[in-house]
């Protein structure tokens, strides 16, 4: 661990003792899938995985080719990472930061050209560049801003209605916009390591089938899936990696979508079928050596998703590796911390197959009429996997099972630009390191330092058509933007969002958009984002430090928090003597109003004539 780094954590793990190689957890021999059926999934459309008609690239009983990599020397270093999201040069630096000889990275790589966005769908798409870190934050905000001007005119077709962002996106050609996939693939881009990685839940589908062909191939990147797993020699030990990607949606479970080949997506989406499910289990019984050490990487996350946890088990998994939930810390835990007891655990797995099992006959006609044989024997190792619930500790192998239990250990990511993992491996040990990006507190040691502490109450909104200071209320107001994926929002989820600091708000402005009025004209939908007027400037601040790149509502979704800009302050004119004031004012007076123009300018003349005699006067008496 490096010094001085405050968000790191060191821990040593040996290879512990794994579950028993026997059908003890996956369940019983394939069996013909009349009579094996306690689950059912419900299809998505009429296309599924079991009836795309595909044939898989590894059939049952088929002999894998092992693919090990040997990293020379007593130690090596191994970094984690997730979501990189195109950002293929942080791969670079990440290396050379952790000092790490390997890259392993759980989804979400940025599998995208620029033929990618014709396939997008426009909500993937804003999502995509809503988070890239390619972009600017000037760019990013003039991207989302243009989606929402959309053409009035309905297209004639059922595809995507065009927007300007997608416009916008084919026509920056020069520079990636999205991912820097193409320029990895050109050579302009090089990887430093050899990177590791599965696929995400926002991938181009089609974009990934070519890289596992290998009609895509790039020096130092490895696609670890289903059908094809790597070994790497280094400190002493082989880690043996076992992958899966793509999304863990129940509904889709039996969904093939719009992909060419056996893997599962379209839109700019990938997902996870329970054909590959069945692949990675047969996979991991092909190449299973009791003296490696077994990591699945994934992009489901085990904590969230039961079903990685069961095939986690299943394939007798040392350590698992997932990304997705999008935190801001990386996390390390097992099921025994969690769960406290075994009972507990089979709880939670006990209600997650009856919700499987609801599925599963919903669709269980239409799989088993469609589904070729070669797949038949991978369903029903998905299903085993699926509906496998662990016995009591009073089973025939209580040991095993505890072990297991107390002994698999869980990391989950955050995204690559929060932080990263790092396995030391050395002499058949292995130590971790969690870097994640700091958290300001500063605010609390501003309040903890000063003199006195002073108890004001929220300042009273001011009353319509009067306002305050423009560059007070300016310095004391927050931009809250870009938030189409949780509209509408209303002032008490703005108040949530800000949390203890929402006492200090004295306002917040919602602006009302006239072009895209809904069908009661009396009520016009709310544009986008929101001002949030503060008490002060120093509260605002505060706000500021504590709640950027925080979530909303709930969700993924990760509004743009920063001050309010006012580039059209005006100066403010010196200030002007009685005497021009008062001649304003008269000058005011003779260019109108009753009477006319003539009127008024005798009048005027008229006041001014008594001073103008006043001196004749005085000259006499002398």
């Amino acid at each position: 661990m490096d010094a001085g780094s405050p968000h790191q954590s060191a821990r040593m793990y040996d290879a512990g003792p794994k579950f028993p190689l026997h059908a003890e957890i996956h369940g019983v021999e394939s069996a013909p899938l009349s009579v094996a059926g306690d689950v059912s999934p419900y299809v998505n459309g009429s296309e599924s995985a079991a009836s795309s008609g595909d044939t898989r690239r590894k059939h049952v009983g088929e002999t894998l080719t092992p693919n090990v990599h040997v990293i020379h020397g007593p130690s090596g270093r191994v970094a984690c990472v997730s979501d990189i999201r195109g950002h293929v040069q942080r791969l670079n630096e990440i290396a050379a930061e952790t000092r790490a000889s390997v890259i392993l990275h759980t989804g979400d790589f940025g599998f995208y050209t620029q033929d990618s966005i014709e396939r997008m769908g426009d909500r993937t798409l804003r999502h995509v560049v809503q988070h890239s870190p390619l972009l600017s934050t000037k760019l990013r905000s003039v991207l989302l801003d243009s989606s929402d001007a959309r053409d009035t005119h309905p297209p004639l077709t059922n595809g995507p209605v065009p927007t300007t962002l997608r416009q916008m996106l084919v026509d920056h050609r020069r520079e990636a916009v999205l991912s820097e996939f193409p320029q990895l693939l050109s050579g302009q881009i090089s990887l430093k390591v050899p990177v590791f990685t599965v696929y995400g839940a926002c991938e181009d589908v089609h974009i990934v089938e070519r890289v596992r062909s290998g009609e895509y191939q790039v020096p130092n990147l490895h696609l670890v899936d289903e059908s094809t797993t790597h070994a790497i020699d280094i400190g002493s030990l082989r880690l043996r990696l076992l992958g899966l990607g793509g999304a863990v949606v129940p509904h889709k479970l039996f969904d093939h979508g719009s992909a060419p080949g056996t893997m599962a997506g379209g839109h700019g989406t990938m997902w996870t079928t329970m054909l590959q499910l069945g692949e990675l289990f047969e996979s991991a019984q092909h190449v299973y050596d009791p003296a490696e050490v077994r990591i699945l990487v994934s992009y489901g996350a085990p904590g969230r998703d039961v079903l990685i946890d069961q095939l986690a088990h299943a394939v007798h998994a040392d350590f698992t590796i997932s990304g997705s939930l999008h935190l801001r810390h990386a996390m390390s835990y097992n099921d025994a911390g969690v769960y406290g007891s075994l009972e507990m655990y089979r709880t939670r797995m006990a209600q997650s197959k009856d919700r499987l099992q609801d599925i599963w006959h919903a669709v269980r006609t239409q799989v088993e009429a469609a589904i070729e044989p070669s797949q038949r024997a991978l369903l029903t190792h998905a299903l085993h996997v699926a509906l496998h619930v662990p016995s009591t500790l009073a089973s025939s192998a209580p040991t095993s099972k505890d072990d297991a239990f107390k002994n698999m250990w869980h990391w989950n990511l955050p995204d690559a630009h929060f932080g990263s993992l790092v396995l030391n491996v050395s002499q058949g040990r292995i130590s971790s390191e969690l870097r994640s990006q700091d958290l300001g507190f500063m605010s609390r040691c501003r309040r903890a330092s000063a003199p006195s502490v002073k108890v004001s109450l929220p300042a009273p909104a001011p009353p319509p058509g009067r306002a305050s200071s423009p560059n007070a209320s300016a310095a004391a107001t927050l931009f809250l933007g870009h938030l189409g994926d949780v509209h509408p929002v209303t002032e008490e989820e703005i108040h949530a969002f800000f949390g203890e600091h929402a006492r200090n708000i004295v306002q917040v402005h919602f602006f009302p958009d006239r072009d895209r009025r809904g069908h009661d004209k009396e009520e016009p939908r709310m544009r986008n984002f929101v001002h949030v007027t503060f008490q002060s400037e120093e509260t605002a601040r505060e706000a500021l430090e504590s709640h950027q790149g925080q979530t909303i509502k709930n969700t993924n979704v990760i509004p743009t928090l920063e001050r309010l800009e006012r580039s059209r302050t005006k100066s403010r004119a010196p200030p002007k003597s009685e005497e021009s004031r008062s001649r304003s004012r008269s000058g005011r007076r003779g260019r109108g109003g009753r009477g006319g123009r003539g009127r008024n300018t005798t009048a005027a003349n008229a006041s001014e004539a008594p001073p103008a005699a006043a001196p004749q006067a005085s000259t006499a008496s002398e």
